[in-house]
């Protein structure tokens, strides 16, 4: 905090991310703790309801399944996220044209749109799809991946998670690629092979980057919506990809702010909660080096 005040080019980074994080963040939280008492349209307070917007979000079973809807995301993101760090360390002992045209391939997903994404998804996973076209031709049954309720969330899962695959893989592979290279020769003078190297030397010495990626992997499926919705243009069984957004969103079109402002309090303390839960068991031991 010292370096913040005295150095200005600590304050010149700083202050603009405080001032919209204070904006769009701390401002509207404050405004919303007291609609969530209200029954209101946004604009007119039709009368004071006490904790009674509160009770429905607790006997909800809708926001229950959209938070289990969730839950999906996240797990197969966590899936991801161990199978980038294998890529990431494969990538790193590759050189050359093919580790350059690795890099490409991997972050090539991120630079398309998320509505993109979202129609590449039902391209692949639709019934008249590439996978169900692949099936037919082997003599299976085509399978209803996007409008069932036993494979469309974890469809969606699949294709939000691929989306952040290889940003994930790179990013992973630049932290690999900052570790100093005399612990890595010194390692592999005492005999250490590449996979004792990666595993002992270099993954340890990642502590802060296993914080990062661990608290991103939840907060990308805490705040999924856009690939929902997108994937479930058109299809019979919207409700299917319902998240908690997408639910607190459907009572502000409605007009019922005062129960969209119930349950935006209460994710929102959801979520302040998982990430004062991960930084806490997500205290590594720190290396100097």
């Amino acid at each position: 905090m010292k370096r913040f005040y005295k150095n200005p080019v600590y304050a010149a980074f700083i202050t603009p991310a405080l001032i919209l994080f204070t904006v769009f963040t701390i401002v509207p939280v404050i405004v919303m703790v007291p609609m969530a008492f209200q029954d209101t349209n946004g604009v007119v307070v039709k009368s004071w309801v006490g904790f009674e917007n509160l009770k429905k979000v607790f006997t909800d079973k809708e926001f229950l399944t959209c938070m289990k809807n969730v839950g999906k995301i996240f797990l197969v993101n966590l899936i991801a996220l161990v199978y980038s760090w294998i890529m990431a360390f494969r990538l790193s002992h590759v050189e050359g044209f093919l580790n350059r045209l690795a890099r490409f391939a991997y972050m090539f997903p991120l630079v398309l749109s998320v509505t993109t994404i979202g129609k590449y998804g039902v391209c692949l996973f639709g019934y008249n799809g590439l996978i169900n076209d692949a099936l037919a031709l082997i003599g299976l049954e085509r399978v209803s991946f996007l409008s069932t309720v036993k494979w469309a969330m974890w469809t969606c899962a699949i294709i939000s998670a691929w989306w952040a695959f290889g940003s994930g893989v790179v990013g992973r592979y630049a932290a690999i690629k900052n570790v100093p290279k005399d612990l890595i020769e010194a390692a592999s003078l005492d005999g250490a092979s590449k996979s004792q190297i990666d595993l002992y030397i270099i993954f340890p010495l990642m502590n802060n980057h296993h914080t990062l990626t661990i608290i991103s992997t939840i907060s990308s499926a805490l705040m999924t919506y856009a690939l929902t919705q997108i994937v479930a243009t058109g299809l019979s069984g919207v409700k299917f990809f319902n998240t908690p957004i997408s639910y607190i969103v459907s009572f502000v079109t409605s007009m019922k702010y005062g129960q969209a402002a119930a349950y935006s309090l209460v994710y929102f303390i959801f979520c302040v909660g998982i990430s004062l839960l991960v930084q806490k068991f997500t205290k590594f031991e720190t290396y100097e080096y």
